[in-house]
């Protein structure tokens, strides 16, 4: 990380208040039949309002909270490319928001960003925007895929049969997941994407097998946006 991470998690309390009032304000009404609220969920990965900057924050502790508000800034902003009911109630303005401070936070976070590294993605030749992405997808990737995964029908021992009954999750989550995973891919260009395509596919391919069709489309335009690369 490129600052304290006390003046960090003062950058997150900052860029997440206009968000967050902007999220109180959004006029939702849960789809008929939904017994989960997005927008709780997406309320609930941003810094607690009264939550003050602590000198003595640890490494993990920032990490979590990074990764919480890319979670949420990637399911407002994807809202724009969705008509699905589990997002489309959210306005185009939170949507741009949501953008705009994601790449706030990521001229913010510009160092330290270890598992890129690791990859083989050379810095030096890396956009700060695309850093933290794909810093975050290396971590939320894997349980974005375990989201869209909960909530499929599993089939039976025998393998004839599919039993609603299996759904572990409500599907409002893998939706959410889906277009959270679209939006994460699409901020990363060629030839950065190749370097996570073992993390991508897998996940691409789970959202493939979906039953819901928001899910699945959502696979077909990865696919599609990796067999577009040379």
């Amino acid at each position: 990380m490129s600052k304290p991470f006390s003046a960090l998690h003062h950058d997150l309390i900052q860029l997440s208040e206009p968000i967050r009032e902007s999220l109180t304000k959004a006029r939702y009404n849960p789809p008929e039949g939904s017994n989960v609220s997005i927008k709780s969920m997406l309320m609930s990965l941003l810094p607690q309002t009264n939550s003050q900057p602590k000198p003595n924050l640890s490494e993990t502790e920032i990490h979590s909270q990074v990764r919480d508000f890319s979670l949420c800034c990637a399911a407002l902003a994807s809202s724009a490319e969705s008509t699905h009911d589990q997002l489309s109630w959210i306005p185009d303005s939170l949507s741009i928001a949501a953008n705009s401070a994601f790449r706030d936070l990521s001229k913010a976070v510009t160092h330290g960003l270890s598992k890129i590294g690791e990859l083989g993605f050379d810095l030096g030749l890396v956009l700060d925007g695309t850093k933290l992405v794909a810093e975050s997808m290396i971590e939320v990737l894997p349980s974005l895929k375990s989201s869209i995964k909960d909530s499929a029908i599993d089939r039976s021992d025998d393998g004839n049969e599919i039993s609603a009954s299996l759904v572990r999750s409500p599907v409002a989550y893998a939706v959410v997941a889906a277009y959270q995973f679209r939006w994460f891919v699409t901020q990363v260009d060629y030839p950065h994407l190749g370097r996570l395509c073992p993390l991508v596919i897998p996940c691409a391919l789970t959202c493939l097998d979906h039953w819901s069709p928001e899910v699945k489309v959502c696979a077909g335009f990865m696919l599609g946006t990796l067999d577009d690369f040379p």
